[in-house]
């Protein structure tokens, strides 16, 4: 017997530039909860309102307008993640989202849903940095309002325990593994053949900021 209810889900994240893997985050939550026979509809939210990059056809909204929007919608959670946005630092601000405050992803987010009772879901954020000593007790505030609380890797979770969050914090893989649901492996090979026959092989590789700059060096030598 299926759920009938029907669910109005927020998911907060950089889904408003041209990064293809967080754009994958919205897209692969839709289909598992499709696949699941749980009706429900996602509302990306991002820093700045636009249509969404390489998939045109899907609506992004403006952080700064999520209060208003949980007003006139039946809002049942505010979901965070992923992506590294458990930051308070200014480098997001000035390289990625043109002079956006880092907090805006996630800080404000919880804010809003504490104050208006929507529950708040950690969709394994990472936390890309330790917190200085002024903005831990922030930090920790804001975590006691976390309905759950996931991140991405045990690097984040002891930068958060660093910061005194005691409740209850999962590890868990990313969920951009569950793109398979979205498109199967017998998908994927098939365009990779059809781009290697127009196109020629060819190298990726995707860079962490956590690896140090000789393995960078050595990455961009072999991708050169």
């Amino acid at each position: 017997m299926h759920n009938e209810k029907h669910y109005n889900i927020i998911i907060v994240g950089t889904f408003d530039c041209e990064n293809f893997g967080d754009l994958l985050f919205p897209i692969t939550l839709e289909q598992y909860f499709k696949n699941r026979s749980i009706d429900v509809t996602i509302y990306p939210f991002s820093p700045q309102e636009c249509n969404m990059p390489f998939f045109e056809e899907k609506h992004v909204y403006s952080i700064n307008n999520m209060e208003n929007f949980i007003k006139l919608h039946d809002v049942d959670a505010i979901i965070i993640g992923g992506g590294d946005l458990i930051r308070l630092d200014s480098q997001i601000g000035k390289s990625y989202l043109n002079k956006t405050d880092a907090n805006l992803l996630w800080a404000y987010p919880i804010i809003i849903g504490n104050m208006l009772e929507i529950p708040i879901i950690f969709n394994c954020p990472g936390v890309p940095f330790e917190f200085n000593r002024h903005n831990k007790k922030i930090v920790k505030c804001l975590m006691s309002h976390i309905a759950y609380l996931s991140v991405r890797d045990e690097y984040s979770k002891q930068y958060l325990l660093d910061c005194g969050v005691y409740n209850s914090i999962s590890v868990s893989i990313d969920t951009i593994v569950g793109i398979e649901e979205l498109y199967p492996i017998s998908y994927v090979d098939s365009v990779l053949i059809k781009l290697k026959k127009q196109k020629g092989d060819a190298k990726m590789a995707q860079i962490s900021l956590r690896i140090d700059d000789e393995v960078k060096k050595n990455a961009e030598q072999v991708c050169a």
